[in-house]
């Protein structure tokens, strides 16, 4: 545990990892983010129509993200749909320095 709140060891099940054909292990935050961490059997890309568990957000890519993440300034879908959409306005304060 190295977080305060063991937050990095959440989700650390076997069905949290998918297996590249070399034996790398890749994280389900991973899978279907449009990033192949899998070069030689693309199993992080495969069935990116799956739906994503409690507290997480689908992305338009299939990625999923922790819904915390939906509206919190940094882009966690590859189009920072995260952002973009859902109302964000209403997360946001504007300043124009006037």
């Amino acid at each position: 545990m190295d977080c305060y709140d063991g937050s990095d060891e959440w989700h650390c099940q076997p069905d949290d990892f998918v297996q590249c054909g070399s034996g790398k292990r890749i994280h389900r935050h991973f899978w279907c983010d449009g990033l192949l961490h899998c070069d030689d059997n693309h199993a992080d890309e495969a069935n990116c129509t799956a739906m994503c568990g409690p507290g997480e957000y689908r992305c338009a890519s299939g990625r999923c993200i922790h819904e915390g993440h939906v509206c919190d300034g940094l882009c966690d879908c590859l189009d920072c749909e995260d952002e973009h959409q859902h109302h964000c306005h209403h997360y946001y304060t504007t300043v124009s320095g006037m």
